[in-house]
């Protein structure tokens, strides 16, 4: 089994809304709890940077696959392409304070466009 581990860093309780724009378990992958946690880090008044809250999260979908569903390799896969998804799209969602951390806090807009491209494929 394989689990990644990531420094904590500071979180703002927002409470999260499971995964914005696409399915909270895609292919019965439950992530939400990554995505509620991502969401936190994104909100208003969060000290963590866009850059390391996108890395958090994909590593909590990674830990989430190799304890919840036996490290499986499609589980993994949605998990690097959720991670994409939000490195590529999620620019226009951050709104904390946590700096750029080397990367930058603007991104591609657009999110609708990955969701109907996600939903196309479910």
């Amino acid at each position: 089994m394989r689990m990644i581990v990531l420094k904590e860093l500071a979180v703002v309780a927002g409470g999260g809304d499971g995964c914005t724009l696409v399915p909270d378990a895609p292919f019965g992958y439950d992530f939400r709890s990554a995505c509620d946690r991502h969401d936190d880090n994104y909100s208003a008044g969060s000290l963590v940077s866009r850059v390391d809250a996108d890395a958090m999260f994909k590593a909590d979908m990674h830990n989430i696959c190799a304890t919840n569903y036996n490290d499986s390799f499609g589980c993994n896969v949605m998990a690097e392409i959720y991670g994409a998804g939000v490195s590529l799209f999620g620019g226009a969602f951050y709104e904390g304070n946590g700096g750029s951390s080397g990367g930058s806090n603007g991104g591609i807009t657009g999110s609708k466009y990955l969701s109907e491209i996600i939903n196309d494929e479910m």
